[in-house]
């Protein structure tokens, strides 16, 4: 270390100098604080669950019906949610909260070593959905995931599933351990709340209907606008984002059971289809298949304007009949 030598002549900064210094820290730190807190992570946001001081009373049989009833509210339309009768409710977040403990108890009673390994998957995408919907609640009302100021998927942390190592877990893993057995249509049960994203089912999966269930999850995503989209003028089928993803697989499992030397996307997607839309797909085999745009748009049933309006000069059997694309008179 240096040290000053006391009989060193000492030099004073004029008093301007130091005042011009002074502003100069201050309009430095102006400019470069915001730039500094935009690159840093937002703190994440925990929910706990058993937070709630009356969420015990919950814990019987009633959390699950009470959540179902829940459900039979909001989803009075087809792929639609209606949030604002769920933020009207004063109880919808102890609702959730408690089903969400009522999961974690039950998560932590099974056995991995006992059959069938889709009791957890049950229990986990069930978690996830009303996860799903308790994140929403906590900014809405909005009108895009866009505006959300955090992302909800790895942001927020819910204390449920939660080992000594890792007690929190978000969304994107919570929906990792629903895909950890490795069905194929395990994503489509998860909802997005966003239009082109998988409805939100209004029955809670449960292990004697689970296969038929996703079966079901699986169709429903497909026969919507989220799933397919038609694109006339410029002769392309516009297909899902989760579509998108396995279409090599839709291909190949079709190929192997046709013996079609040939197979196409829009050829494979029709027998897992509901029959109008099989109609539909044959009348346009020889349009492109191409990747639909991502719309972060929230799949609100008070935002049905947004929703497109029926496709002009397009015969009634080319045109899906699908509740998220045409709004209610």
């Amino acid at each position: 270390m240096i040290r000053s030598n006391a009989n060193s002549i000492s030099y004073q900064r004029p008093a301007s100098s130091r005042t011009a210094l002074a502003l100069s820290i201050v309009l430095l730190c102006a400019i470069t604080y915001p730039l500094r807190a935009q690159n840093e992570e937002p703190e994440p946001i925990i929910i706990n669950p058993y937070d709630h001081p009356n969420i015990q009373a919950r814990l019987d049989d009633t959390a699950v019906n009470d959540y179902q009833q829940l459900l039979d509210t909001c989803l009075t339309q087809p792929g639609l949610i209606d949030y604002q009768a769920i933020a009207d409710n004063p109880d919808a977040n102890t609702i959730i909260d408690a089903y969400l403990v009522h999961l974690d108890l039950t998560e932590a009673n099974l056995d991995i070593r006992q059959p069938p390994l889709f009791s957890y998957q049950c229990v986990y995408v069930n978690a996830y959905n009303a996860a799903v919907l308790r994140a929403v609640l906590l900014y809405y009302p909005f009108d895009t995931l866009d505006e959300i100021p955090i992302d909800i998927f790895n942001d927020i942390q819910f204390q449920i599933f939660g080992s000594d190592d890792a007690p929190l877990l978000t969304l994107d893993q919570i929906e990792q351990l629903c895909r950890q057995f490795g069905d194929w249509n395990i994503p489509f049960a998860l909802h997005r709340p966003t239009r082109n994203g998988p409805i939100l089912q209004p029955q809670l999966l449960n292990r004697e209907q689970f296969l038929d269930q996703l079966d079901q999850a699986f169709t429903d995503y497909l026969c919507s606008c989220a799933g397919l989209k038609i694109d006339h003028e410029n002769q392309q089928l516009l297909v899902g984002s989760l579509i998108w993803e396995i279409r090599e697989s839709l291909i190949q499992r079709f190929a192997d059971t046709t013996n079609d030397p040939a197979p196409t996307l829009i050829a494979a997607l029709i027998p897992l289809t509901c029959c109008e839309t099989r109609t539909t797909l044959a009348n346009i085999l020889p349009y492109t298949p191409a990747p639909m745009p991502i719309d972060n748009r929230i799949d609100d049933i008070d935002r049905r304007q947004w929703y497109d309006p029926p496709p002009q000069n397009v015969p009634p059997e080319d045109a899906f009949p699908c509740a998220r694309c045409v709004p209610e008179p």
